[in-house]
């Protein structure tokens, strides 16, 4: 029994390798353009609201 080369599976490579490369092309807007609110809804002081802060930082 003969196989044939898998043409099909090369063109689904080159398909997603195109789109792959085409993705980079757009250029995204910086995100947030506001600045972000965390509402922390537990007591000031608490382990929620130390890792809220230190989350708010980076």
């Amino acid at each position: 029994m003969k196989h044939g080369f898998p043409w099909r599976a090369l063109a689904g490579a080159t398909l997603m390798a195109a789109g792959a490369l085409a993705g980079g092309a757009a250029s995204a807007q910086d995100y947030p353009a506001k600045p972000v609110r965390l509402v922390v809804p537990y007591a000031a002081g608490g382990p929620t609201d130390t890792f809220a802060r230190a989350l708010a930082e980076t």
